[in-house]
């Protein structure tokens, strides 16, 4: 790993590939460096469950998005992608002519024989 680490340090005209790496083996080698053990520790100190601070860092980072607002670019970016998916649905739907009642059917068929195959092939 290290080796490739300086190949792209390198390449890259940096030093962050092997000093990524370092941080890496720092966790394996003390676990308490692991984002799982800073967590758990960050529970502790907030006498918090994990329902508690799940939802105490999803309103923070809510308040950073909303906070914050997109560049031009990034705008432009999610709209047109936004307009593609609106036109891909408007022409799967435009091309469809099986009715809601058949596309169930032929939906739970085939997941119903996938399972079937799946499980053959299991055991």
């Amino acid at each position: 790993m290290y080796a490739i680490c300086e190949t792209l340090d390198n390449v890259c005209d940096s030093n962050c590939y092997s000093m990524a790496l370092q941080e890496q083996m720092a966790v394996v080698s003390d676990a308490s460096l692991a984002p799982s053990a800073k967590i758990l520790d960050d529970m502790k100190s907030s006498k918090e469950g994990f329902f508690e601070m799940a939802c105490r860092i999803s309103e923070k980072h809510k308040s950073h998005f909303l906070d914050s607002e997109l560049s031009n670019y990034d705008m432009k970016y999610f709209l047109d992608i936004v307009r593609q998916s609106i036109d891909k649905q408007q022409q799967i739907e435009a091309s469809d002519t099986a009715s809601f009642d058949q596309f169930l059917h032929d939906y739970f068929s085939e997941s119903l024989t996938e399972q079937v195959i799946w499980h053959e092939q299991r055991y």
